[in-house]
């Protein structure tokens, strides 16, 4: 037969907030760092499942064909000229902007 749509809907919703407040009752501190300490690394976790022939064998490729890896962005901000300390352009800093204003608002 035919479901209406909001009773289905209701009743998902209900099933989702009772296993959310068993959840929620039953974490503590150390059950999450129980959980935490028994996760392992990706490089430990890679060597395990290489253990059971997860992978295929790497296939030798040779030096002409092999693809040739992309570069990196660099995100980091670059600095130009030296570093802390040096005025921007347009003369007042903006500590000095700042100073300035607080000097206006107090006369």
């Amino acid at each position: 037969g035919n479901i209406d749509k909001d009773f289905c809907l209701e009743k998902n919703l209900n099933w989702f907030e009772d296993r959310y407040a068993e959840l929620e009752g039953s974490l503590t501190r150390e059950r999450i760092g129980q959980f935490g300490s028994n996760l392992r690394s990706t490089r430990d976790y890679l060597r395990y499942l290489q253990r059971f022939d997860t992978f295929e064998p790497r296939v030798a490729v040779p030096k002409g064909q092999q693809p040739k890896k992309k570069a990196r962005p660099n995100y980091a901000m670059k600095r130009k000229g030296g570093g802390q300390g040096q005025k921007r352009k347009g003369g007042q800093g903006q500590n000095q902007r700042r100073n300035n204003r607080a000097k206006q608002n107090n006369t």
